[in-house]
């Protein structure tokens, strides 16, 4: 059977549509999309609040009441086994599929009920505890993912080589658990660092408008998804541990585990958070967002839905529950949850939602107040940061120079030590030339005086020796020898001229 052309009455219920948990989120955005297609969406819950507001703004029906609503549903989608089974009582004869969204919480136990005619798990875990756990045949079991309106998460530009703004997104870190180790791991990087979602900061209304500003994101589940759209990388990070960097090649695996519990294996530590985010990548970062957005798009996941509508009006058509059957079931269902009910579980807490809702709406505008205080504060604490880090680097700049400069003292006084060691070595060499030509000085003079001593025994010898007669004689006889020499040659010459 498929529903092309039909307009369907549909009835979704919700244990609480106070807050922005998951199943809110997720019953917000198929009813908008189940009316975009023309179909017919009431949304049922106990404990209507802000989102209850937010889906009537999308001019859609929201009852606390079932017997406010006229139009028999064509089909009921239910969330939480206590408001579907109150569906199921009040319209009979109308199919139902049954949503498990945790694999542990009281009132995603499925319900055994003839009209229960789906069972539909978001993930592996879920369905491994719809199967395994409380014995629901495969066969009338059904995975579907959870999904992303991409109309209201557009793609944001193309992440930066290195990430520089990292959020924790997500509604259970604590600052004592989780957020102290993610903040040690993004201050080791100096990657600044923002928390958002309602564990250690304020409840986001419009993530939509808030993702796009961050190029890492810490979060897991439908947070993990709607980063991933916007085009963010994403650690798959939450208070009850940690997985990996979500990339091109664990993409598939980590879809089917929904970016879930089971895929947080390990403690968060910082240590592991560094290797995670080594590996990120902007490119294989703009892959994984393609894939996301051309694959986990509301309309898609609606067009699925679709059909398992179609199968449960079928399988209704077809074979029509029988009431005793139905009764027997109710009064299973009875025995197993009345006691629970009377002992102050169920019908306690639905007594207390309007005292719980107001006490949450104070608490969530006190916070809101405080994260306002917070957000006028913090131009003047970036500010400050900024101050600070300036003053960082300038102080590291001036240790630097300090170093810089005692580095050249040391080498300067080295090399002084070096000079004076050269110049005591010159100095003593100095000395001992000094001292060679002192002694030089004094054997020069002894000998000089030698000298002096011997020209003058010299000078009286030679006194004595040209005084004497011998002496006189040889100087005549000399002048004799000229005279004649002389004489000759005048006798030469005359002979020449005649």
């Amino acid at each position: 059977m498929t529903l092309e052309g039909s307009r369907l009455n549909v009835l979704l219920t919700n244990i609480t549509l106070a807050s922005r948990t998951g199943t809110e989120v997720n019953v917000r955005d198929i009813a908008r999309e189940l009316s975009r297609r023309g179909h017919r969406p009431v949304v049922f819950s106990p404990d209507p609040g802000e989102m209850a507001e937010e889906i009537r703004a999308s001019s859609l029906p929201v009852v606390s009441d079932l017997g406010a609503v006229a139009a028999r549903p064509d089909v009921i989608h239910g969330h939480h086994h206590a408001e579907t089974m109150a569906a199921l009582l009040r319209f009979p004869g109308v199919p139902a599929l049954f949503f498990v969204h945790d694999y542990r919480a009281w009132h995603d136990v499925p319900p055994r009920f003839p009209r229960v005619r789906r069972y539909v798990a978001v993930d592996e875990t879920v369905r491994d505890r719809i199967v395994l756990e409380h014995g629901i045949p495969e066969e009338r079991t059904r995975l579907l993912l959870n999904a992303v309106d991409l109309e209201r998460f557009p793609r944001r530009g193309p992440l930066p080589e290195k990430p520089f703004r990292a959020l924790v997104y997500s509604r259970s870190v604590t600052e004592a658990g989780a957020m102290a180790e993610i903040r040690r791991a993004c201050e080791r990087l100096g990657v600044e660092l923002d928390a958002k979602g309602g564990g250690v900061g304020p409840v986001v209304t419009r993530p939509e408008a808030l993702l796009g500003r961050y190029d890492l994101v810490f979060a897991k589940a439908r947070c993990a998804l709607e980063a991933l759209a916007v085009g963010a990388a994403v650690v798959l990070c939450d208070e009850a541990g940690m997985g990996e960097l979500v990339t091109t090649r664990n993409l598939d695996a980590l879809r089917a585990l929904n970016f879930g519990r089971r895929a947080l294996r390990h403690p968060v530590h910082a240590d592991r958070l560094l290797e995670e985010i080594a590996r990120y990548d902007a490119a294989d970062a703009g892959a994984v967002t393609g894939w996301i957005r051309a694959e986990v798009g509301i309309r898609g996941s609606v067009d699925a839905l679709l059909a398992i509508y179609a199968e449960a009006i079928e399988e209704e058509k077809a074979s029509p529950s029988d009431p005793a059957e139905e009764m027997r079931a109710l009064g299973r269902y009875l025995e197993e949850w009345g006691p629970r009910f009377e002992e102050g579980g169920f019908w306690q807490e639905r007594a207390e939602f309007p005292e719980r809702r107001r006490a949450l709406a104070d608490h969530r505008r006190a916070r809101t107040a405080e994260c306002a205080r917070l957000e006028a504060e913090r131009p003047a604490l970036v500010l400050e940061r900024e101050n600070l880090r300036a003053r960082s680097d300038e102080l590291q700049r001036e240790l630097e120079a300090a170093l810089a400069e005692r580095d050249e003292a040391e080498k300067r006084a080295a090399a002084a030590e070096e000079g004076n060691a050269r110049l005591e070595e010159r100095a003593y060499r100095r000395d001992q030339e000094a001292a060679a030509r002192e002694s030089e000085i004094v054997r020069l003079r002894c000998e000089i005086a030698g000298h002096v001593e011997e020209a003058a025994r010299l000078q009286g010898h030679l006194a004595a020796v040209t005084s004497s007669a011998t002496w006189r004689l040889r100087e005549r006889v000399l002048l004799a020898a000229r005279k004649l020499r002389a004489e000759r040659a005048v006798a030469g010459m005359l002979r020449w001229v005649t």
